[in-house]
């Protein structure tokens, strides 16, 4: 009796192990040093660039990351969803601004402090062992058969 109790917890525990999934999501919350401004910058010069830097780490949190995952990497030009309305936009001075804060994401990509982990529940995972184990079956029969 106590020997099925303990394969049935073991049972379910495998299940829950298996079925509570990482998830890594971008902080909400820009890291500070993603703010691309000098210096030398005047405080309205910084403060253009605090609001840029935010509305584009708010555009990778909501666009870019559902693309590239954790531990991908990004590629070397921003994909055209990587844009902010910021008036500039289509000028010099905004797609200069994009490949900037571009670059600055690819910074802060990798760092783990820039991603934070959640657990999902997901049993899709059944479905997959469950239709691996069919096709194994039929396999295995075909073999016996000789029906290759």
């Amino acid at each position: 009796m106590l020997a099925v109790q303990f394969l049935v917890a073991l049972g379910v525990g495998l299940f829950v192990y298996a079925s509570l999934q990482p998830s890594y999501q971008l902080q909400p919350t820009m890291p500070p040093d993603f703010v691309d401004a000098p210096d030398s910058a005047t405080p309205a010069e910084r403060s253009e660039q605090v609001t840029l830097a935010s509305d584009y780490w708010d555009c990778a949190v909501n666009e870019i990351q559902h693309q590239y995952a954790y531990g991908v990497p990004l590629p070397q030009t921003p994909p055209p969803q990587f844009r902010v309305d910021s008036g500039k936009s289509e000028s010099q001075e905004g797609r200069l601004a994009r490949d900037r804060y571009w670059h600055k994401l690819q910074d802060v990509w990798f760092r783990p402090d820039a991603w934070r982990k959640e657990y999902t529940w997901d049993t899709s995972w059944v479905h997959r062992f469950v239709e691996h184990a069919r096709r194994s079956v039929e396999d295995y029969v075909r073999s016996l058969v000789g029906h290759n």
